[in-house]
């Protein structure tokens, strides 16, 4: 019996999709990558949620980006889609930025834990002893901008290894931590152009280490009774000084026979603080030169231009509480 010679009917419907495995490695590979990514966003963002936790637990204070500006300033909003967030927490998307243990009792108990907060910029330590764990952590930071330590008592041997950050950019130092022999020690940090000093026992020695520092372009240094003209003799071989403020210290006015020395400057004021000191009758000297300035032939022209017969110059002006950097347009016509 022949076969029937009626052509075969097309199948009609729906049919399964055929995977190979080729193709199903492919489908794995690009979701694992955003998983990965979400992956490390939370437990990055739960390692530094609980460290946040446990820093106010003891006493300190850890902010997020979101609230980095402290209680002054209303905090925006963390970083990120809202529905993320209330599924995997509210720092997914924000990084802890600012820890202050200043007021922990064992800053050292967070030795190993504050190694592994690579976005923190700004850190505050306290006084007392600091593991060399801490300060080797602390040095590693990527990030870390502005570091305190305000009292803190830490080695030459351990300043050294904090000047090897390659991140710290603004110290802010009080107490036993501005001594004059770890002062020496900031002479081997490649860029420090902002520098702090806070009630301390710095003296002459101190600035002497300071000038040094050829990176440095902005000088703060208050109550510190032991520094005298000889110490600020010092700082006017600092090449980059733009910015200098001083108070609480022993320097006369005769510093100004030196400010000739440091045209850079930008912003200067010296004061006696708690010193009983009194600079001297209000006069006014050229920065460039140090020579006199007639008050009368000063003005300002803030709203036009400037006419020909005058120019802008730096002056230093003296008073008897004060001494302080003005830019004034002065006459120099006949």
């Amino acid at each position: 019996m022949l076969a029937s010679s009626e052509p075969t009917k097309p199948r009609t419907g729906w049919r399964s999709p055929r995977f190979t495995l080729r193709g199903l490695l492919v489908v794995i590979l690009l979701l694992a990558i955003p998983l990965g990514w979400l992956a490390g966003k939370i437990s990055r963002s739960q390692r530094e949620t609980s460290f946040a936790n446990q820093v106010r637990k003891a006493g300190g204070v850890a902010r997020f980006d979101y609230d980095a500006a402290g209680l002054a300033y209303a905090p925006s909003s963390p970083k990120g889609h809202w529905l993320l967030r209330a599924a995997f927490g509210k720092n997914l998307f924000s990084y802890l930025c600012v820890v202050d243990l200043s007021q922990v009792e064992d800053p050292n108990a967070f030795a190993d834990d504050i190694g592994r907060m690579s976005q923190v910029d700004t850190l505050s330590l306290p006084t007392g002893p600091l593991s060399d764990g801490l300060i080797d952590n602390v040095a590693a930071l990527p990030n870390l901008w502005n570091l305190t330590l305000d009292g803190s008592t830490i080695t030459p041997e351990q300043m050294r290894r904090l000047c090897k950050s390659n991140a710290i950019g603004s110290w802010r130092l009080g107490g036993a931590a501005a001594a004059d022999e770890i002062l020496e020690e900031l002479q081997h940090a490649d860029h420090l152009p902002q520098l702090t000093i806070l009630h301390s026992p710095t003296t002459d020695r101190g600035l002497k280490a300071i000038s040094e520092i050829d990176s440095l372009h902005y000088l703060a240094i208050d109550q510190a009774p032991a520094v005298t003209n000889q110490g600020f003799e010092h700082l006017v071989q600092l090449p980059n000084l733009t910015f200098l403020r001083i108070d609480g210290t022993q320097i006369t006015g005769k510093c100004v026979d030196s400010l000739a020395q440091m045209p850079k400057l930008e912003q200067l004021t010296i004061t006696p603080g708690m010193q009983k000191l009194q600079y001297q009758v209000r006069k006014i000297y050229r920065l460039d030169t140090g020579t006199p300035v007639d008050p009368t032939k000063l003005s300002r022209f803030d709203c036009g231009p400037l006419p020909a017969d005058f120019e802008v110059v730096k002056c230093v002006e003296v008073q008897q509480s004060e001494i302080r950097l003005e830019v004034w347009d002065l006459y120099i016509g006949k």
